[in-house]
């Protein structure tokens, strides 16, 4: 085979030239690595440099569906020349019920110009020919069909000099599963595929998976080590994605009360039952979304087929009932789920091309508008029912943050069935509603440092919301991409206690005593708080022993002990600086006197620093004060490890000293930071 890469310049950008770099360097040490970059980032492009910069001359290249194997196949052809393709991929392979997929393989060989087969005996002719013509070739399959793929190479003999495995995170989980096998790391395993490159927005790891026996993510034998990673928040700063806000939009059991009668004559015409309180909710949230940020294009994401459809029929309807900023905006809506042929679904994403400002378009999906799907034109998503986890929440989270022209921000909305003040205090993880908006929160946090640290913030003034019903409406609540609100002021002390359950639900107990702690030394001046002090209803005294007692054993994480470390005259032994404290002030009585010698009576601003001295000499006497601090006694001016009474009036062979009152005047002067010179030039 030629050695000549098969494309040319195909104008990677910093990001992406320093992912190709580093996956390169680490597929020359190992034969698998993972790239982490978020959607919308460029992830094929990196793909096709790696390819490049390996020059791969067999290229396998891995997507979950036939829609975005099409549009992966049309970018690795735009940026090349004289590269042979393949699809082993089917229709059939793509799932069955609600999750099938229609697409017609016949539309993608057609617009693709390329044979589509699932066939192990066809591949494998196909591969071989390839070998024996010494071409530049990519064979483009989907999960469902890798092993097909992976089949005909076996049988042609041949090996893939590299595997391109897009939104890896459908390699873990079941080990048994067809797009495991490209996860396993045996030696007969590793026979047609030489290097592997795993890119993935949203890895499933360890602590994603529930269940024993499991792939995940963290295993460096089955997907390699993360050689690049590229966080969420430093592609918004950096320009390569949008910024976003989340929306948390309370709906009030009245609200839902009076659209759903109106939504019984809709539905009375169309379809048998009701519409759910949940999309009742969704419908309410996204009118009032609608006209406080006037957005026009909106994707929302179902569970259920029937509710998708069902919600994009009653919707316009429904929203017409309600005051979106003017009387001129006309709604339509269109449903797209998985088993609509893929030119059906184009046809729906393509009328987001109509939206105007008197014109807002909306689609209703059920999990085939998130992964690999370009919308960079929209304006919001919208979580109408429950979400499957991690995956589908990032990548559905990504289609609104795609840069576009005119757009400063995508909105995620995720509407709230506020419930009834009986029920307030009795709101856990087990009300599903609130679990479903807990689990969302929890992705997105653990995407965004600057959601993670909005929470955190939150958290530590717990103990300060509980006393305020309504706490939301504060102005000086902490910055972050989370907003909460509702449509009356009659409803804020019901989201304000939704809005705490969450908070405590997404972050650490341990947050809520480092905040009583904040609070108390700023009121002290300091953090040495005594054990048993009992401060905003908790012991925090014995919470601060606590954590130095876990850091000795090495549990305290390095975070915590930073954030601890931050608060003024933290110490990780108390008594050790406690004696510091004293030593400071030994000297700067010293620097006021001249001398050490303290009378056995002397306090300054409550301190006892004669009793302090004495008991440095008893310790010494008795053996029980440690060298390094004996040393630093000695060679103070005047010191004595026996105890001498000092005279307070000046006798007539010693230098003249100053009368005690002023000398007193003077020592408290450099104790609060004045130069002694200068205090006594003053009380001359």
């Amino acid at each position: 085979m030629s050695n000549t890469a098969f494309c040319q310049d195909i104008g990677l950008r910093p990001h992406q030239t320093a992912a190709v770099r580093a996956a390169v360097d680490g597929l020359r040490e190992a034969d698998r690595v993972q790239v982490i970059m978020p959607c919308g980032t460029g992830k094929t492009l990196v793909g096709i440099g790696v390819a490049t910069e390996l020059r791969a001359r067999l290229i396998l290249v891995v997507v979950p569906t036939l829609a975005l194997i099409r549009q992966t196949a049309e970018r690795w052809r735009s940026t090349g020349h004289d590269l042979t393709v393949l699809f082993a991929c089917s229709d059939h392979t793509l799932g069955s019920g609600e999750d099938a997929v229609s697409d017609d393989r016949g539309e993608v060989a057609a617009a693709l110009n390329a044979p589509v087969t699932t066939d192990v005996a066809a591949l494998s002719r196909t591969l071989r020919l390839w070998c024996e013509g010494r071409q530049v070739a990519a064979a483009f399959a989907t999960y469902a069909s890798v092993d097909r793929a992976l089949g005909a190479a076996r049988e042609a003999g041949v090996v893939f000099d590299l595997a391109v495995i897009d939104e890896a995170h459908h390699c873990a989980g079941s080990p048994t599963s067809a797009a495991a096998a490209l996860a396993r790391h045996g030696p007969q395993d590793s026979g047609v595929l030489r290097t592997r490159l795993f890119m993935t927005a949203t890895p499933r790891t360890r602590r994603d998976e529930t269940e024993s026996g499991l792939l995940d993510m963290d295993d460096v034998a089955a997907f390699g080590s993360v050689v690049y990673r590229l966080s969420m928040l430093e592609a918004i700063e950096s320009g390569l994605l949008c910024d976003y806000q989340i929306a948390v939009v309370g709906v009030r059991s009245v609200e839902r009360v009076a659209l759903g009668a109106a939504a019984d004559v809709v539905m009375a015409s169309r379809f048998q039952g009701s519409v759910s309180p949940a999309l009742l909710a969704a419908t309410i949230a996204l009118g009032r979304t609608m006209k406080r940020h006037r957005i026009r294009r909106v994707l929302t994401f179902h569970s259920r087929v029937r509710d998708a459809r069902m919600y994009a029929a009653v919707l316009p309807t429904l929203l017409a009932r309600q005051d979106l900023g003017g009387s001129n905006i006309r709604v339509s809506a269109s449903a797209a789920y998985s088993g609509m042929a893929a030119h059906e679904r184009r046809h729906v994403l393509r009328r987001f091309d109509d939206a105007t400002e008197g014109h807002a378009v909306v689609a209703t999906n059920v999990r085939c508008l998130s992964e690999g799907i370009d919308l960079p034109a929209l304006d919001a998503v919208l979580f109408a029912d429950p979400r499957r986890g991690l995956v589908d929440v990032t990548q559905a989270v990504g289609r609104v943050m795609r840069p576009h022209p005119g757009k400063t921000r995508g909105l995620v909305v995720l509407p709230v069935l506020l419930p009834d003040n009986a029920r307030r205090l009795r709101l856990t993880s087990t009300d599903v509603h609130f679990a479903d908006t807990l689990r969302i929160l929890r992705v997105l946090r653990d995407q965004d440092a600057r959601l993670s640290a909005q929470l955190a913030e939150l958290r530590a003034r717990a103990v300060e919301f509980r006393r305020q019903p309504g706490w939301l409406a504060s102005t000086n609540l902490p910055d972050g991409p989370l907003r909460f609100a509702v449509s009356d002021a009659r409803a804020m002390a019901e989201l304000s206690d939704f809005a705490l359950r969450l908070v405590e639900g997404t972050t650490s107990p341990w947050l809520e005593h480092y905040g009583s702690l904040q609070r108390w030394s700023s009121t002290t001046g300091h953090s040495s708080i005594p054990v048993a002090t009992v401060h905003e209803g908790s012991r925090l005294g014995g919470w601060a022993h606590e954590q130095r007692t876990l850091r000795a054993r090495g549990l305290l994480a390095r975070e915590r002990e930073c954030a601890l470390e931050s608060l003024p005259g933290w110490a990780w032994r108390p008594h050790d600086a406690a004696w510091e404290r004293a030593f400071a002030s030994l000297e700067r009585y010293v620097q006021a006197c001249g001398t050490s010698r303290v009378p056995q009576s002397f306090r300054v601003d409550g301190f006892g620093l004669g009793p302090w001295v004495k008991a440095q000499r008893e310790a010494f006497r008795k053996g029980r004060l440690a060298p390094e601090r004996a040393s630093r006694l000695a060679v103070l001016p005047g010191w004595s490890w026996r105890a001498s009474p000092v005279r307070l009036t000046p006798s007539r062979t010693a230098p003249r000293r100053a009368p005690a009152s002023k000398r007193d005047s003077l020592i408290r002067a450099v104790h609060h930071g004045q130069d002694a010179l200068e205090v006594s030039n003053s009380q001359e």
